[in-house]
């Protein structure tokens, strides 16, 4: 009894000490002490909101509050009743292109005022928000092509009801993911009395980072995460596709990775199997640059945007991984325009030039080997 007594008094002049207003302790108020971490190869990722939490209640985090939305958490420029672009009228004569996905607004891939496009790009977002946008507007652009650009490096925001603000977010359903935290209260302040960060014994957190040096969780917590999250984005990613097909839509992914490793790897195959299994294009930024030399992802997708706004948009195979599993198919099963991609694909010379010729153009190599294929094919009609 002794003992709990005392602990319990430690706890409480901790806890006094630690969010009361005296500058002596700011030292101790590190949420990466008292909240549990792991790696993702080079990232360190934060498990659960009460690092963000402890961040914003102890002033070392700005809290976003411009543009709350009940639904989204916030919308970015997007008008807030429609969650479409300010002043966007659809063109129901041409096919517009959506652009989903926060890496399109953050790397500021700007798009020509007269093309129609439907920019749905929202910084901040993770992949549990593109999903109830895209619900929430896909019967403005029936029947076009979504661009998805889903950042791995920052799939674990699925996991979390609260990243500088609240946000909505899922757990794992049955056949999908379940709704949670919707209506999102807008008020953060509001928000952070009703669900404050709760770390648990704060002495003891303080005890073992501090002394004990443990601030990472273990193997088995970390893999135990990761195959969550990993089973969570591929629902999310599964109901999207299966709604885009219900109402036509083309949907082509691309994934922006920057950390390298297992962990890393093996989030990006588990949703490139979602796409595999649809029949949907994917396209790996990195591995694509990597083709034709570029070295940087965000080049990639300006290629990938560019290429998309061409009169005629991107047309037959434009995905590397896709060129890559037509050469494995049988030849009666190729129509002639893909022998002649596959001939190319397997002539070393060939290729190489090809890969000259994308790099100097700044488009995919498989969107270049599609244009010569073509070029082949129209030649030998004539």
């Amino acid at each position: 009894c002794v003992l709990l007594l005392a602990v319990a008094l430690g706890e409480w002049w901790l806890r006094s000490r630690l969010f009361g207003d005296d500058p002596a302790y700011a030292c101790w108020r590190d949420p990466r002490i008292y909240t549990w971490s792991y790696r993702v190869d080079q990232r360190t990722v934060p498990r659960g909101d009460d690092r963000a939490k402890l961040a914003v209640r102890w002033g070392l985090m700005e809290p976003l509050t411009d543009h709350p939305h009940a639904l989204l958490g916030w919308c970015g420029e997007l008008d807030s009743t429609r969650l479409l672009p300010q002043g966007f009228v659809p063109d129901r004569h041409a096919r517009p292109l959506v652009l989903l996905g926060a890496g399109w607004a953050e790397h500021q891939l700007k798009t020509a005022s007269d093309t129609n496009v439907v920019d749905l790009s929202v910084p901040g977002f993770s992949l549990d928000q593109d999903l109830l946008l895209f619900d929430s507007t896909r019967r403005h652009y029936r029947g076009g092509q979504v661009m998805l650009l889903i950042d791995l490096d920052r799939l674990d925001h699925l996991q979390r009801a609260f990243v500088a603000r609240p946000k909505p977010w899922f757990t794992l359903g049955a056949y999908a993911g379940d709704l949670h935290g919707v209506p999102v209260t807008t008020d953060i302040n509001a928000y952070l009395e009703a669900e404050p960060a709760d770390p648990g014994l704060c002495g003891y957190h303080l005890f073992r980072s501090r002394v004990l040096n443990d601030v990472v969780m273990s193997g088995s917590a970390v893999n135990a995460a990761e195959k969550e999250l990993r089973e969570l984005s591929q629902k999310l990613l599964f109901v999207l596709l299966h709604r885009a097909q219900q109402d036509s839509i083309t949907v082509s992914v691309h994934f922006e990775q920057h950390c390298g490793g297992t962990i890393a790897d093996r989030r990006r195959w588990a949703l490139q199997d979602v796409c595999t299994k649809m029949g949907v294009q994917y396209h790996v930024l990195a591995e694509e640059a990597e083709a034709i030399g570029r070295k940087d992802q965000v080049g990639m997708a300006r290629a990938f945007l560019q290429n998309a706004l061409t009169v005629e948009g991107p047309t037959g195979i434009t995905s590397l991984s896709r060129l890559h599993a037509l050469a494995e198919a049988p030849q009666d099963q190729q129509t002639p325009l893909e022998r002649n991609m596959v001939t190319i694909l397997k002539d070393p010379n060939w290729l190489a030039a090809a890969r000259r010729e994308a790099g100097a153009a700044g488009v995919p190599l498989a969107v270049m080997v599609h244009r010569d294929a073509r070029y082949i094919l129209d030649h030998a009609q004539h």
